[in-house]
C-alpha cells in the first residue's frame, strides 16, 4: 500500500511540473494494474441573440417570442475522468460540470458535478452507464458548442448491458418512456427517475461497425416499448453513420429515421402524445442527420463546417442548427477556437431562430 502511494505522490509531483499534454496521465500500480487520470478544462464564452433565449449549448428550445441578447462565460463543460485496468478488466468512471449549481452569477459561480459514464468492462462484456449502442460516436463533429448538432444525432448515455464480438455490438439498455406529464423535467432533459410505473421490458439495440484505412461505417437497430398511460407501443428505429478519409480531412455524416423519440438530440424527440387532440396516443416518427467537414490546415490549425436537423412527422416539429469554426494548438495541451452558428427552431407555423458567436481554450490532459 505505501508503494502505491509513493508511486500516486511522485506521480502527482511529475504532472504538476511536465508540460502540458493531451494523453492520459498513468500511473503503473504493479501486478499488471494502473489508474489513468485523464479530461479536459475548458472556458467558453457564448454570446447569443435572436428569437431564442440563451442556452449553454443547442439542443432542445421551445419556440419563442422576443428579441434576446445575452453574453455568458462558462466552465462547464470541463470533465474529470479516470480508468483503472487490471488483468483484462477496465473500470471507467467520468464527470463534467452540467448538474445542478448551487452558485449563481452573482458571486460563486459554482457547479456541480454530472456522472457521465461509470461502467466495468470485461473479455467483450460491459456493465453499467455508458453511450448507449445507438450512439454513432463516430460521426460527432469537433465542434465548440456541446456536441455540436445535437438535434440530428442520436445522443444517450444510460445504464446498460451489453457485449461485442467482433464487429456486432448488442445491448440491453434502461428504459425510459419520455412523454409530457411523465418526466418531472421535462424542459431541460437533465432527467429524473421516470414516475411512470410501465416500464418493465428494456431497450433491445444492436450495432454493426466496420473500419479500415478509408475511416468507418456504423448501422444500427432499436426495438423498445414506450408506454404511457396503461397504452403500449412498439417503437423500431434504424441509423447509420460514416466517417469518411480524404488525407488528413474528413467527412462525417449520420441518419437516423423511425420512431427514435427520446434517443434523438438528446432527449429532443416527442414520444407518446395526442398529436391530433382525439384522445388517441400515438408515437413521433422522425428523421434526423447531420453532415461534416473537416479541414487540417497544418501547424495545429484546423476548421470545421457542420449542419444538423430533425423533423416530427406528427408532432409538426423541426430542428436546425448550423456551426462553422476554426481552431488552432496554442500550445502543447491548450486549443483555442471560435465558433459562429446558427440555431432554428420551427413549430406548427412558428419559425424562430438565434445566432451565436462562441470562442473557447481547452486545456486537455
Amino acid at each position: 500500500m505505501k508503494t502505491v502511494q509513493k508511486s500516486l505522490l511522485a506521480g502527482a509531483v511529475a504532472l504538476a511540473f511536465a508540460a502540458p499534454s493531451m494523453a492520459a496521465f498513468t500511473v503503473d500500480l504493479g501486478d499488471q494494474g494502473s489508474i489513468s487520470f485523464g479530461g479536459y478544462i475548458k472556458m467558453d464564452m457564448r454570446h447569443v441573440s435572436g428569437d431564442l433565449p440563451y442556452t449553454d449549448y443547442w439542443r432542445s428550445q421551445a419556440s419563442a417570442a422576443g428579441d434576446f441578447s445575452q453574453t455568458a462565460f462558462s466552465m462547464k463543460e470541463s470533465r474529470l475522468t479516470t480508468t483503472y485496468k487490471r488483468n483484462g478488466v477496465t473500470a471507467y468512471v467520468g464527470f463534467d460540470l452540467y448538474g445542478a449549481s448551487d452558485g449563481n452569477e452573482v458571486v460563486s459561480n459554482s457547479e456541480k458535478l454530472r456522472l457521465r459514464q461509470a461502467f466495468i468492462s470485461y473479455n467483450g462484456w460491459k456493465v453499467g452507464q455508458a453511450w448507449s449502442k445507438a450512439v454513432n460516436l463516430i460521426a460527432i463533429p469537433e465542434a465548440i458548442d456541446f456536441a455540436g448538432p445535437l438535434v440530428g444525432q442520436v445522443f444517450v448515455r444510460q445504464p446498460q448491458i451489453s457485449y461485442t464480438s467482433g464487429n456486432w455490438s448488442f445491448s440491453v439498455e434502461n428504459p425510459e418512456t419520455y412523454a409530457g406529464g411523465v418526466i418531472a423535467t421535462r424542459s431541460n432533459g437533465a432527467g429524473t427517475t421516470s414516475s411512470n410505473p410501465d416500464e418493465s421490458i428494456p431497450d433491445f439495440i444492436g450495432s454493426y461497425a466496420t473500419k479500415g484505412d478509408w475511416g468507418n461505417v456504423q448501422a444500427n437497430a432499436i426495438v423498445r416499448n414506450v408506454s404511457v398511460g396503461g397504452k403500449d407501443h412498439v417503437a423500431k428505429a434504424f441509423g447509420a453513420a460514416a466517417k469518411l478519409k480524404f488525407g488528413q480531412d474528413d467527412v462525417r455524416m449520420q441518419l437516423n429515421v423511425g420512431e427514435w423519440g427520446r434517443y434523438i438530440g438528446a432527449g429532443q424527440g416527442v414520444e407518446m402524445a395526442d398529436f391530433d387532440g382525439d384522445g388517441d396516443m400515438e408515437m413521433d416518427s422522425t428523421i434526423a442527420y447531420t453532415i461534416a467537414y473537416r479541414h487540417v490546415m497544418g501547424d495545429g490549425w484546423r476548421t470545421n463546417v457542420y449542419y444538423g436537423g430533425m423533423e416530427g412527422d406528427e408532432s409538426d416539429r423541426s430542428r436546425s442548427h448550423f456551426g462553422a469554426n476554426v481552431m488552432t494548438t496554442i500550445a502543447p495541451g491548450i486549443t483555442g477556437g471560435v465558433e459562429v452558428g446558427r440555431y432554428t427552431v420551427s413549430d406548427g407555423d412558428r419559425n424562430d431562430s438565434s445566432k451565436y458567436l462562441q470562442l473557447m481554450v481547452k486545456f486537455g490532459l
